[in-house]
């Protein structure tokens, strides 16, 4: 800001203070212009100026010395903590100007120093740099932010899963945190990338495109770093375990700008030497030395009320501390010894080919944690977790893949899966395990079915001459027994009533008329067919009035999910061919109507 531009903000209340400060003659009558004019001469004497410098105190030359550091900006209530009445003196003579920031990295009231006041002030000492000179630690730690995710997801999705049994064993804080501290970290992140979200029944699942992503690590890590920066609803300040922050009454961003300290935070790290081990308490103390406001001022009023008397050690290194040894070694950022006093930051991975799985035996598959992360996640459909760690451990069950055939899934996805995995053909004896399964699935079927029952075999011949009741019929079980589809059995009470008949219906059947009841085995396969056809014909035809249907693109989701891929690819060819038929009804429609009821034309005159 110029020195005009600052004095014609100023009230005029000030610019009289101002003027009286240095000795410029001004009564009553004395208008703002000729003020403005006198004071800006006046500072336009640079021996003079310079003179003023050297009578000024030791605090108000630190409140400048703080300004020419900052470019020139001071935050309101942070440089009265720290120097009561200094910048309230230096703004009546002139050195400080008040304007009121609404964003930027500092907001409220902020001191200005006009540019021409702040070229004449000394320049700050060149900061110390940082070195790295620490020796290396024996046993390095380091975190991968993809199998970090892939484990959280696997244990909330999985069928029995369980967080603390898959990570208690080889998961480890250098900081000291909780053994859920990652965890929470990594679901707050996984929620707001989308990439872990709830169907329509509330139960959590991955996101369709999170395989995909998955199976490119390096990707992965660079979307979750920058969903992390620009996190605004995740505050490290309730984690680092500041004593003044009230742990009943947790909310860190109510108390501090999360990325505005974020990124300040990165921007140190980025200053240190890349693989190179430095001290924590070393990283605190240059900070310190060349940013000692980096914490303070990205704080509320509230926030700094609450920490102004709190001194580096418990704000600022504690800060700094869950930084570096949580989220940035959590993202893979920087590497830290075991004990947590050392850190480097780590160069930025290069993309390196996935390791293969391998099988010991029959039924157990060995997989690294730089397998295709992707696939793995997508094969647990058949697979069993005996141990998770940086080589988990999976059997390959009959019953389990017995349930995943059922659910939708295939032998031929399950061997495309498990031989992207091990990037070789199936061992003979794992080939002939899953060979035997296939031929055996789908000798035996279980399906919802209704029994229609009769006194004689003369009552069943009889109902079922009927026109209006034979077409439900799916089957003769018995000479007086008729299997009939679970969906069609009211209408083929009310068939039967119309045909004369006075059919006992069970009592479970009928609480389907009830009002807010249903009854599950009314729904047969051949009903989610049809829903499940009718839901990708709308998606392809009016994806618009789709997606204002609440739940219905996770309804989708997980009817797509319950049948085998071949079935599934016909069930979207029969969807796409209705939904041309859709797609082309409404201008049909139109121009029936534009025929049935031709406009009229007003009779010239």
């Amino acid at each position: 800001m110029r020195l005009a531009e600052a004095l014609d903000e100023s009230a005029t209340a000030t610019l009289r203070r101002v003027a009286g400060a240095h000795g410029l003659a001004h009564d009553d009558g004395t208008t703002r212009d000729e003020l403005i004019a006198r004071i800006t001469e006046r500072f336009g004497d640079r021996s003079y100026v310079e003179a003023q410098l050297g009578g000024l105190s030791e605090g108000e030359r630190s409140v400048l010395a703080s300004a020419r550091s900052s470019a020139g900006e001071l935050r309101g209530l942070l440089v009265d903590s720290e120097h009561p009445g200094a910048a309230e003196d230096l703004a009546d003579r002139g050195w400080l100007y008040r304007v009121f920031a609404a964003g930027g990295p500092l907001r409220g009231e902020v001191y200005v120093v006009p540019d021409e006041l702040l070229d004449l002030l000394p320049a700050p000492a060149p900061p110390s740099a940082l070195v790295a000179d620490a020796p290396a630690p024996a046993d390095p730690r380091w975190s991968d932010p993809a199998f970090s995710l892939l484990t959280l997801v696997s244990a909330l999705t999985r069928p029995g899963g369980h967080l603390e049994a898959d990570v208690r064993g080889w998961s480890e804080e250098p900081g000291g945190w909780a053994w859920d501290a990652r965890w929470n970290f990594f679901r707050h992140l996984a929620a707001g990338a989308g990439w872990l979200v709830h169907r329509a029944d509330g139960a959590l699942a991955p996101a369709a495109h999170l395989p995909r992503l998955l199976d490119d690590p390096r990707a992965l890590a660079e979307r979750a770093w920058r969903a992390y920066v620009r996190d605004a609803s995740w505050s490290e300040l309730d984690h680092s375990g500041i004593a003044e922050v009230d742990a009943d009454e947790r909310n860190g961003t109510e108390l501090i700008d999360p990325v505005g300290l974020r990124r300040a935070m990165v921007e140190v790290v980025e200053d240190a030497p890349e693989d190179g081990w430095l001290h924590v308490e070393a990283l605190s103390r240059w900070l310190r030395q060349t940013r000692p406001t980096i914490v303070r001022e990205q704080l509320s009023p509230r926030g700094l009320l609450l920490l102004q008397g709190a001194d580096w050690s418990r704000v600022e290194h504690a800060l700094l501390r869950f930084f570096v040894l949580g989220p940035f070694y959590w993202l893979g950022v920087v590497s830290v010894s075991r004990d947590g006093r050392l850190i480097s930051r780590r160069a930025r991975a290069s993309a390196a080919a996935a390791e293969a799985c391998r099988w010991e035996g029959a039924a157990e598959l060995i997989a690294p944690a730089t397998t295709r992360l992707g696939a793995l996640l997508r094969s647990e459909r058949y697979l069993v977790l005996r141990e998770r760690s940086r080589l988990s451990r999976y059997h390959l069950v009959q019953g389990h893949v017995a349930a995943a055939l059922s659910s939708g899934g295939s032998i031929a996805e399950c061997r495309e899966l498990l031989q992207q995995l091990t990037r070789a053909d199936l061992p003979a004896v794992v080939d002939e395990r899953v060979s035997a399964w296939d031929a055996r699935f789908g000798a035996l079927t279980i399906r919802p079915a209704v029994i229609m029952e009769g006194r004689s075999a003369a009552e069943v011949d009889a109902a079922i001459a009927e026109e209006g009741v034979r077409p439900f019929v799916r089957g003769r079980l018995a000479p007086s027994t008729v299997e009939v589809a679970a969906a069609d059995a009211l209408e083929l009470a009310a068939a039967l009533r119309a045909a004369g008949q006075l059919p006992r219906v069970d009592a479970a059947l009928r609480l389907a008329s009830e009002p807010r009841s249903a009854y599950a085995g009314l729904v047969d396969e051949q009903v989610l067919e049809f829903l499940l056809v009718s839901l990708l014909a709308f998606q392809v035809a009016w994806p618009e009035r789709l997606a204002e249907l609440e739940g219905s693109t996770g309804l989708l989701e997980r009817l797509e999910h319950q049948f085998p891929p071949p079935r599934l690819a016909e069930l979207r060819a029969a969807a796409n061919r209705l939904a041309g038929t859709l797609g082309a009804r409404p201008a049909t429609a139109r121009a029936a109507r534009r025929g049935a009821h031709p406009r009229r034309r007003k009779p010239k005159l």
